[in-house]
């Protein structure tokens, strides 16, 4: 009778050593699961507007670090380039949630440039003033923007 008992005893140890792995294994699988699942839908949930809103905050905040000097009116012509590609971009990409946003940012924009026209054609303290104020209304807009913005991303 104790080598049945004993027989039953260490089959029932085989056993349990042979549980523990199969647990530790599925575990482990739906562990590495979950944590797909979780990776994959954080990026791909992320609208594209967040990623454009935000390089079009770069751009414009070049814009208003423009160190005053010589070729001052070229690099402003050139940062302003990338400010209205970047526009283009977040127009694609907002919609028509966010269309009279994006129509204001086009409207400051083309003040800009209006302004920086202006400053290449008659060099003034006046001309460089409204640069400012132009740039200002514009990275204004544009701050507006992301904080409406930053609510989907």
């Amino acid at each position: 009778m104790e080598d049945l008992l004993a027989g039953e005893s260490a089959h029932r140890v085989s056993m349990s050593r042979l549980r523990a792995p199969a647990v530790i294994l599925v575990l482990a699988v739906v562990s590495a699961a979950i944590s797909a699942c979780t990776s994959s839908s954080s990026t791909s949930s992320k609208p594209a507007v967040c990623t454009s809103v935000q390089q079009l905050k770069a751009s414009v905040t070049k814009l208003t670090q423009l160190d005053l000097g010589a070729n001052a009116l070229d690099t402003l012509r050139t940062d302003l380039t990338a400010v209205k590609q970047n526009l283009k971009t977040v127009s694609r990409d907002a919609s028509s949630h966010y269309s009279s946003d994006v129509a204001k940012l086009r409207a400051d924009a083309t003040q800009v440039q209006t302004a920086v026209t202006a400053a290449k054609n008659n060099p003034s303290a006046s001309a460089f003033a409204a640069i400012g104020t132009a740039v200002k209304s514009l990275s204004s807009g544009v701050t507006a923007l992301a904080n409406k913005v930053a609510s989907t991303c």
